[in-house]
């Protein structure tokens, strides 16, 4: 019984240095796919209104939702994060944005996000 525990110990040390290898390439590819950069100041668009934002850091991100681990084939792509920057005084504050590929898309020098229902959300997440 005590050389089955150690085999099962041996397997979820394997599985967690493979996930890491996984999520090492991914932020790679991210990184190499993001048109934006650490820094940069960005426009995007919440609810309606413009804000400005800099961009704290880069993320890989999944087109399709994985629940139990990394599902083969899935379309790696990239997010970005940071701080919105407060028109009172032009430097960033408390409130956190973030945007990614999938969800949304630049046009006028603004990172806008698809007008999709909840339905259409989960659906994308699920399916891809």
């Amino acid at each position: 019984m005590k050389d089955k525990i150690k085999e099962i110990d041996t397997q979820i040390e394997i599985y967690y240095s493979a996930k890491n290898k996984i999520d090492d390439l991914r932020q790679q590819i991210a990184e190499e796919k993001c048109p934006l950069k650490v820094g940069d100041i960005i426009q995007y668009k919440k609810k309606n209104k413009i804000h400005k934002g800099i961009v704290n850091k880069i993320i890989f991100k999944v087109k399709k939702m994985e629940f139990l681990g990394p599902i083969k084939e899935n379309e790696v792509g990239w997010g970005a994060c940071g701080a919105r920057i407060l028109k009172s005084t032009g430097k960033p504050g408390g409130i956190s944005f973030g945007i990614n590929e999938f969800e949304y898309f630049f046009k006028d020098d603004i990172w806008q996000e698809e007008d999709l229902t909840f339905d259409e959300k989960i659906d994308r997440l699920l399916r891809g």
